[in-house]
């Protein structure tokens, strides 16, 4: 820098001098460039990580709830007898729709769609003997 001195004896700096451009051993920008790509590279195995542990809590929480519905489908059916039946009939008219709705012509046999549903004439007397007793029909 240099400095000027004027007429009222102040001084000024003069910035005609300043550093426009540098640069650095191309051994430094290797390492800066080097210490980058590390970085990217940890935030990276970060995000696996985290997403491997979301999974991993997805799963469990999956695993309690089907745990936990086969134990209510479990003791709805101990309870009520009548409940497989319910389960065929929903079972066969999911099925009915989805043929229904289908542009394909679908030849079927009754019994692969479900659609037996009285053929077991013991479980469904069984189911209703145990549905009155119980009160849920008349």
């Amino acid at each position: 820098m240099i400095f000027k001195h004027t007429r009222n004896e102040s001084s000024s700096i003069d910035h005609s001098n300043t550093l426009v451009s540098y640069r650095f051993s191309s051994q430094y920008e290797k390492a800066v460039e080097a210490k980058q790509v590390a970085q990217q590279d940890s935030e990276k195995a970060k995000f696996v990580v985290d997403k491997a542990l979301q999974e991993k809590k997805s799963i469990v929480i999956r695993a309690e709830g089907e745990a936990e519905s086969a134990r209510l489908i479990s003791s709805a059916i101990a309870d009520n007898p009548g409940f497989i039946q319910m389960r065929r009939i929903d079972a066969a008219k999911d099925i009915a729709e989805t043929v229904s709705q289908s542009t394909n012509r679908v030849y079927l046999n009754a019994d692969t769609l479900l659609l037996n549903l009285l053929e077991d004439s013991a479980v469904a007397t069984k189911g209703e003997a145990s549905a009155k007793s119980k009160g849920w029909m008349r």
